[in-house]
């Protein structure tokens, strides 16, 4: 099913490598991945980086100058992502944030039969993020949400991400880009019709800055 995957990746930052390390590591053991699996990373732009006229289409809902410009970084980087998968000629990716891993193999293999099972969706999230129990009280399996979550690990289908791609230029264009990201996303999977978004409900995709395992670096 999946012959590539993108990570979002500072080339710089080298204590995310053990991250993404895992998360090869894991998948390596499943079906659903090519043995010819393609890892991009992804390094665009970083918030220091921006131009003040890189900055104009987003409207700006962080806390400090810096916090605004690493988020709008990572919206960039995440597009660029899409970008290039629409590119390319698979059907469905992965984009990984470089500071997630893997909390449960089983429960990470049967969540890649599910998605198999279920190919007609725009998205899935695979990561509990900064709302870990969010979703404790639903049934298990993918949830149909029309909400982002944190967005350390999506599975795009192409459709899905043509569709985001649109509404970003779009919002360009009208200088109406959220700077956080899953703020952002669910903006979009509100104004685009009939968008199939899901949550995988246990998740088997953690966040290491959640988890106090590393400092988080959009924040500083």
């Amino acid at each position: 099913m999946f012959n590539i995957i993108y990570f979002i990746h500072n080339p710089l930052t080298k204590d995310r490598d053990r991250f993404i390390y895992n998360i090869l590591c894991s998948i390596s053991t499943l079906p659903h991945f090519s043995k010819e699996l393609i890892v991009e990373k992804v390094w665009k732009v970083g918030g220091d980086d921006l131009k003040e006229e890189e900055l104009l289409c987003f409207k700006n809902g962080a806390t400090t100058i810096k916090h605004f410009k690493n988020a709008c970084s990572l919206v960039i980087n995440h597009m660029e992502c899409l970008e290039q998968f629409i590119s390319s000629n698979e059907e469905y990716t992965i984009v990984f944030e470089d500071d997630c891993y893997c909390n449960d193999i089983n429960l990470l293999k049967t969540t890649f039969d599910n998605i198999q099972n279920n190919t007609d969706f725009d998205t899935v999230y695979l990561g509990d993020g900064c709302f870990p129990n969010a979703n404790k009280d639903k049934p298990h399996g993918l949830l149909h949400v029309n909400a982002s979550r944190c967005t350390e690990a999506i599975v795009y289908s192409k459709k899905g991400a043509k569709k985001i791609l649109e509404y970003y230029y779009k919002s360009k264009q009208e200088k109406n880009v959220f700077s956080l990201l899953d703020f952002y996303l669910t903006d979009c999977y509100s104004a685009i019709k009939d968008y199939k978004n899901y949550h995988v409900n246990p998740t088997p995709i953690h966040q290491a800055t959640i988890y106090g395992l590393i400092p988080s670096s959009i924040n500083c």
